[in-house]
């Protein structure tokens, strides 16, 4: 009775030490993925002092920016990208984005839809000839449509 507590024991110690190890892996590469050092050096509110290679001051001390503290800087630049975007192209963005969210053009977009699924559900075999080029300028129009819809929504709400 004694050995068999006494193996429940090793094997629960045995999961502690994997469990311990993935914790550690983790906290390592966590580590990695934060010390991506900061080369513009511009002393931005977002950099952090680091201390020094083992926590407490002993070592060269840098300047680093932690992953949280770039997504807040990319934030307040407005993006990854370090230029200022021109009034037009963000009161035309603006109005674009207005007109994506709009009731009419999201029921617009869904009859859209629902007339492209009608016309591929129309589509069989040996259909008329007609009805094969009918369906082939349908597709060419939705997608062309679709397309231009895209392009609206990436301009009005942006990529990222």
């Amino acid at each position: 009775m004694d050995k068999a507590f006494d193996e429940e024991d090793a094997r629960e110690k045995e999961i502690e030490e994997k469990i311990e190890f993935k914790r550690r892996l983790k906290r390592e590469q966590e580590e990695a993925d934060e010390e991506e050092y900061d080369e513009e050096n511009d002393g931005e509110a977002f950099d952090d002092e680091e201390e020094g290679v083992d926590g407490q001051g002993n070592g060269s001390a840098g300047r680093r920016r932690s992953t949280k503290n770039r997504k807040k800087l990319q934030e307040k630049k407005g993006g990854c990208c370090n230029f200022k975007k021109p009034e037009g192209f963000v009161s035309m963005s603006n109005k674009v984005e207005g007109l994506c969210k709009s009731k009419g053009f999201e029921k617009f977009v869904i009859v859209l839809i629902l007339c492209n699924t009608l016309f591929m559900a129309v589509d069989h075999y040996e259909s008329a000839n007609w009805l094969v080029t009918l369906s082939e300028i349908a597709n060419l129009f939705f997608t062309v449509v679709f397309a231009i819809e895209m392009v609206l929504k990436l301009f009005g709400f942006g990529c990222g």
